[in-house]
């Protein structure tokens, strides 16, 4: 994998940057204008690890996910288990709140069927 960089000539953030703003600028949608950098940039921030905000968190986040492939792809670790809770989905306070309304929404309104059945 590092062979390939290197041939591909990606030594400095600058090459980097503009040869992934060539391969995904057909992708996004985004304006001709934009040059490869700056819809390299879009990919980084808007598409990849989100929930990261500095280059440098992306970065190290996407070694360790490299790492895992090849750990996982050498069989030297399992897969992981969806069920593990590590996996599971983060509610934000906001969603919590909407998910409780739509209980209280349902059984409501299988309170006043069930008045209505009689």
């Amino acid at each position: 994998m590092l062979r390939m960089v290197m041939e591909e000539g990606c030594t400095t953030r600058s090459k980097v940057l503009n040869y992934l703003g060539e391969r995904f600028r057909v992708k996004m949608n985004l304006p001709e204008w934009y040059t490869n950098e700056q819809c390299a940039n879009y990919l980084l921030d808007e598409c990849i690890c989100i929930h990261l905000k500095s280059g440098m968190e992306k970065f190290y986040l996407l070694c360790l996910m490299t790492r895992k492939l090849f750990t996982f792809a050498k069989q030297e670790c399992m897969e992981e288990n969806p069920d593990s809770i590590m996996c599971q989905e983060v509610l934000t306070p906001g969603q919590l709140y909407l998910m409780f309304m739509k209980v209280c929404s349902l059984r409501n309104a299988e309170a006043k069927y069930m008045f209505l059945l009689g």
